[in-house]
């Protein structure tokens, strides 16, 4: 019992820290986007118990970077089938709306096997799919990059990469320049005063027809329509049952927990808000 109240302590604590200080961390050096984590420095602070990501945002004076890990290998699955999406919104003017789709990589749903054992898939198969068939990624709202996103380094456009750590971690990597979020004469001070609307979310999967065979096409796509802002970066709103948004154990994040399949079928979201750092802090 005691161990069980001083976790919800710790989550509540943690959770209260990351409200009180929306403004993220300044980057240093430039991330290499690669599909590894090393340039941040080991996992991201952060991780959502409800989407079972853990994600980081950082900034310099040209570029924001944001990182998404996907432990869990049936969330994995799931972005694998139904893709997900990261929105922008902000309230400079003028005010902007952006949107990036990850679009399936896996044709279908999981058949009944994959069911029977519990949304469970080896995660190596996912990395294999991927390295076969790579994920199409896309933007719209963006200043300059639109359409189709390149993984392939350069300069002043928005670039990804997918990757896989010796654990099977999934990692999702982003550079996008500041210009494509606020133009190209953007004062950094000035937008660095307005919150920026981030919302992450997760697409359902299909149910699985009665008979067990798998189904092509998988969940329709899109963002979800309409950004929310405000609430801190403390995880309010999480997804369709609360969740809860802290600084998770390395364990934890690893393990991704014991997933509740029923969120297999469910669009998960995670609404936060936050604040550019332009002190170099």
């Amino acid at each position: 019992m005691k161990k069980i109240v001083s976790g919800i302590l710790l989550t509540l604590i943690s959770s209260l820290i990351f409200a009180q200080s929306n403004t993220i961390a300044w980057q240093t050096k430039p991330i290499k986007i690669d599909g590894r984590t090393k340039d941040w420095g080991g996992r991201p602070a952060f991780y959502d118990s409800k989407t079972k990501l853990a994600f980081d945002i950082r900034n310099d004076s040209a570029n924001l970077f944001l990182v998404l890990q996907v432990p869990d290998p049936a969330t994995q699955m799931k972005i694998a089938r139904a893709g997900m999406s990261i929105d922008f919104a902000t309230k400079t003017k003028p005010k902007c709306k952006a949107y990036i789709t990850l679009y399936p990589f896996m044709k279908g749903n999981p058949d009944q096997q994959d069911h029977n054992k519990g949304m469970k898939p080896e995660k190596t198969d996912i990395k294999q799919k991927y390295l076969i068939n790579p994920m199409d990624v896309q933007g719209s709202g963006f200043a300059f990059t639109n359409g189709s996103f390149t993984s392939v380094s350069a300069d002043n456009v928005i670039v990804y990469a997918v990757g896989w750590d010796t654990l099977n971690t999934m990692s999702v990597e982003f550079r996008i320049p500041l210009r494509e979020l606020f133009g190209e004469h953007y004062d950094l001070k000035q937008i660095a005063q307005k919150d920026i609307a981030l919302k992450l979310q997760e697409n359902p999967l299909d149910m699985p027809p009665s008979g067990g065979r798998e189904t092509e096409g998988g969940s329709g796509m899109g963002h979800g329509g309409g950004m929310e802002s405000g609430g801190g970066m403390n995880g309010g709103g999480v997804g369709t049952g609360g969740g809860s948004f802290h600084r998770g154990s390395a364990d934890e994040m690893q393990t991704g927990e014991q997933h509740d399949r029923s969120t297999m079928f469910e669009t998960l979201t995670l609404h936060q808000s936050f604040k550019l750092n332009c002190n170099g802090k």
